[in-house]
């Protein structure tokens, strides 16, 4: 499952229009039509807004659809490093707790696709 289809599901779980979902995050209609179409992609910002409104882990928001980013080569490896840099420095300590699964996850899948290139 994409990043936007696990923002849909979430959006269409709560019975909310794109409208009102994007009322709820502070953003467009059309930015929440480009999230669920993959054709852009939400700040962390968002997705961690998206779990405390919604009550959904970031965890399960972000793991299938980091992946697919990697792979797709959307999101370079050297992205997901620098992100998790930047939620490390102290001033956005509160955001810690999604920056270790994060780094987790990426280790793995990036570990994964330099297997499947090899082999």
């Amino acid at each position: 499952m994409t990043l936007g289809q696990k923002i849909q599901q979430i959006r269409t779980a709560h019975g909310l229009s794109q409208e009102e979902f994007a009322a709820k995050l502070g953003t467009t209609r059309q930015t929440v039509s480009r999230w669920e179409l993959d054709q852009t992609y939400p700040e962390i910002a968002k997705i961690v807004l998206i779990s405390k409104i919604f009550s959904v882990s970031t965890d399960s928001i972000l793991r299938d659809g980091i992946s697919t980013l990697l792979m797709l080569g959307i999101l370079p490896a050297e992205c997901i490093a620098a992100l998790i840099v930047r939620l490390l420095r102290p001033r956005n300590s509160h955001l810690y707790f999604i920056a270790l699964p994060i780094k987790i996850f990426w280790a793995q899948n990036y570990i994964r696709a330099l297997k499947t290139k090899k082999g």
